[in-house]
């Protein structure tokens, strides 16, 4: 289960990394390419090809990490869905949020010991929702990073 919580405890992480990215992509589409300027005398194309390239290289690149986290929070966010409201409102609130279990109770209005015993129930029900009766598929899915 542990795994599962290591992977619902970046949530908030990945958000953000999808925001930089998407930020970065417009950054690259505000540089913008210009024309070649042929009524000048002598044209080098050979620098700007490989400013075009590299510049295109890089938006794949970013495109692609989008896809992925987006990937990964989608599964992540359907998951949560699933889940009877108080178990997805104790992993928002303990795993994603990181709230402290005394916050959790107070907000809750639930004992710590009960809203343990419900994030572990919540954890495996991710695990089963996301990756069917075998846990063990985690590492292989998503590692332990982004």
């Amino acid at each position: 289960m542990r795994e599962i919580e290591g992977m619902m405890s970046e949530y908030r992480e990945i958000e953000a990394r999808i925001e930089i990215l998407k930020a970065e992509l417009a950054g690259l589409d505000e540089t913008g390419i210009s024309a070649i300027n042929y009524s000048a005398n002598r044209v080098q194309t050979g620098n700007i090809s490989k400013t075009v390239e590299n510049i295109a290289i890089k938006r794949v690149d970013i495109e692609k990490e989008i896809r992925v986290a987006q990937t990964k929070l989608n599964m992540m966010q359907r998951a949560l869905e699933a889940l009877p409201e108080i178990e997805r409102n104790v992993l928002m609130l303990k795993v994603i949020e990181k709230e402290p279990w005394f916050i959790l109770s107070g907000k809750l209005h639930m004992s710590e010991q009960h809203l343990r015993r419900k994030k572990q129930e919540a954890l495996e029900s991710i695990s089963k929702i996301m990756f069917g009766k075998c846990s063990e598929n985690v590492r292989f899915m998503f590692g332990h990073s982004l």
